[in-house]
């Protein structure tokens, strides 16, 4: 299930908000300006209440009978200039307060602020999560993935065009600018396992970077880099790994002239709706049952349903391919597995219980 979380109660709200408030200023303005002129004007004896009273009486257009002291001003030059401005003036605010009131509900606004601050609850309770910075053609590529992989994670975006479109899509996000840190607060930066900065410039990416890395130093931040000198910035500003999209599509361009049935096999694996199939990867808790067991002791294999194609050991950097039956899985150790993505889930699951 996917959630929109708040967004400084709603930045996509705030037209709304700015359009009633402007309405409810403008009413109190009529009514003081009735009131104060009945008050000042015409009625200096009676008191303020009965001045406030016939102010609502004429907006309100209702047939109240007039005191005989009262009818003595009605034909007055200024009696007739303060009726002909609250006319005027009144009538124009009120008109303008019920289209703020109808639209409210008649568009939806309602419903959709109802719908945001319920999904703003359910954001708030997100952990181990992720947050994509940027939701252009990178960052939606990436929420596709996720999704299919069943991750929970957060868009941070501040284009309403883009807006539209992840609302359309039912895609969580939090609006405004993710160099913001009142922003990725918002998107549980402190509660989650990564982060992914996909916004279209460098420097940008790495303004983000820094900001993200002093709110979460344990954060796993994936930059976008788009200059061949940028890696060595980006890592010494807190990005984990840099992935440049221009290296990655000369690669994927080269490996579909020399190997294409390969490449072709890994990219139905990874994109195929019908079959979500997916590599991915386990880790070796502290406190799991497979801790210090051999690969055919925990009977993986048979538990999860999952091929294991390698192993990371948790005190290196290497990895073994095609690893044996007798290979140890101590705590730290990295399982890179290929499989169904429900059975991944089963899988992790199954590892973390102790």
């Amino acid at each position: 299930m996917l959630y929109r979380p708040e967004s400084t109660l709603g930045c996509r709200m705030l037209p709304v908000y700015r359009r009633i408030v402007i309405a409810v200023i403008l009413l109190v303005g009529v009514f003081l300006y009735g009131t104060l002129g009945h008050y000042f004007l015409l009625y200096p004896e009676y008191s303020v209440l009965h001045c406030a009273f016939r102010t609502i009486v004429m907006l309100g257009t209702i047939n109240e009978a007039f005191d005989p002291r009262e009818l003595a001003q009605l034909n007055t030059p200024y009696f007739k200039m303060f009726m002909l401005s609250m006319v005027i003036f009144g009538t124009s605010v009120i008109l303008y307060a019920l289209s703020v009131i109808t639209a409210f509900f008649v568009e939806g606004e309602l419903q959709q602020l109802l719908r945001h601050r319920k999904m703003s609850r359910e954001i708030s309770k997100f952990t181990d999560h992720f947050i994509i910075c940027g939701a252009g053609e990178t960052g939606h590529y990436i929420a596709e993935e996720l999704r299919a992989a069943g991750r929970q994670f957060v868009l941070v975006e501040k284009d309403h065009e883009r807006i539209e479109r992840l609302m359309e899509e039912e895609l969580p996000y939090v609006e405004g600018d993710a160099s913001d840190e009142e922003v990725l607060d918002r998107a549980g930066i402190q509660r989650a396992r990564g982060l992914a900065v996909a916004l279209p410039t460098d420097r940008e990416n790495l303004y983000v970077t820094i900001t993200a890395r002093q709110l979460n130093p344990k954060l796993r931040i994936i930059s976008k880099g788009i200059e061949h000198n940028v890696d060595r910035k980006l890592q010494a500003a807190g990005a984990t790994k840099v992935v440049r999209p221009n290296h990655i599509g000369g690669m994927r361009m080269a490996s579909e002239l020399i190997r294409p049935v390969a490449t072709t096999f890994i990219d139905r694996m990874l994109h195929d709706p019908d079959d979500p199939t997916r590599i991915d990867e386990i880790c070796i808790p502290e406190g799991s049952s497979m801790a210090g067991q051999t690969l055919a002791e925990s009977r993986f294999r048979q538990k999860t349903g999952l091929q294991v194609v390698a192993v990371k050991p948790a005190d290196s950097h290497r990895f073994d391919y095609d690893p044996k039956p007798d290979t140890r899985l101590v705590v730290g150790t990295v399982l890179v597995v290929i499989g169904r993505t429900n059975d991944v889930a089963h899988a992790r699951s199954l590892v973390e219980g102790s």
